[in-house]
């Protein structure tokens, strides 16, 4: 049975809920900044599995999750609805009984429990806008519990762990705010765990604070709740599916996995061979 909260499976359309349509649904201006995101974030991760953490970057797994049917990668890319900034473990277990067990599951059925991490095929690169990085300080420290109490060996999957933070563009000056250099928890990281895709503000505001969601939130006091493993019915979710799909069926088009893929040719990891099959995968369909 499953435990993760409900989420439409937007590569079968005929499971959707439809609605009239009403035209593009991520507005046209911020589409272009999304595909460029896109493609820095997948650059950014490396040769890894794409986990996208909690429902800011919903749109980005749902964009990349059409550019990327029918290629290798197609099975590589998750979405975790988990959202917890700065609820450490003892805490969630002392308020919401059972909620820590909850997440345990779900984090199994994603391959995300610690012995998984160990033994997936692939690395994994943990994606989520970023203002001061609590839900990735969140994610680690409930990982890091759960490897001790199962004499886990932290450091082997430590190693395997990347996080790619989805920032506001700012001037670059030697006082600009880093979240990674404020973030003590990554000093038992290897170097290089962290990195950052910077965005402009409006498309950074608009996925973390006002674009409408999928799905509900999952903070630790929801956490194993049986309504969440039902569809989402309330008006502003079913539009926020609407667009969704719009996304995905937009990402599945040969000119748009073109310019996605003229994107990703330009990034640093090109120098890779990965990055130049994914290339000429997208180009070839």
């Amino acid at each position: 049975m499953p435990s993760r909260p409900f989420r439409w499976t937007l590569s079968r359309p005929e499971g959707l809920v439809r609605r009239p349509d009403s035209g593009p649904l991520t507005p046209l201006y911020l589409f272009s900044e999304l595909r460029s995101c896109a493609a820095r974030v997948v650059g950014a991760a490396g040769e890894r599995d794409l986990i996208f953490l909690g429902r800011s970057p919903e749109s980005l797994f749902d964009y990349l999750s059409g550019v990327l049917h029918g290629t290798a990668w197609e099975g590589r890319l998750d979405l975790l609805l988990y959202s917890n900034r700065g609820n450490r473990v003892d805490a969630i277990r002392r308020d919401h009984p059972g909620a820590i067990e909850a997440m345990r599951a779900q984090f199994t059925e994603a391959g995300l429990a610690p012995a998984q991490l160990l033994t997936r095929p692939r690395p994994v690169a943990i994606i989520d806008l970023v203002a001061e990085g609590g839900t990735f300080e969140g994610f680690s420290d409930f990982l890091e519990a759960w490897s001790a109490e199962l004499g886990v060996n932290l450091r082997a999957w430590r190693s395997r762990l990347r996080f790619v933070g989805i920032v506001r563009q700012r001037k670059n000056s030697p006082n600009a705010f880093r979240w990674q250099q404020h973030a003590p928890w990554l000093d038992r990281y290897p170097p290089g765990t962290a990195c950052n895709v910077s965005v402009p503000s409006p498309l950074w505001n608009y996925l973390g604070n006002t674009q409408m969601k999928v799905t509900p939130s999952n903070p630790p006091r929801l956490w194993g709740r049986s309504e969440l493993l039902s569809p989402p019915r309330q008006e502003e979710h079913l539009e926020a599916l609407q667009a969704a799909a719009q996304r995905y069926t937009s990402g599945t088009d040969l000119a748009e996995r073109a310019r996605f893929a003229a994107l990703l040719s330009g990034q640093r990891s090109m120098r890779e061979r990965w990055c130049r099959e994914l290339v000429l995968a997208l180009r070839a369909r």
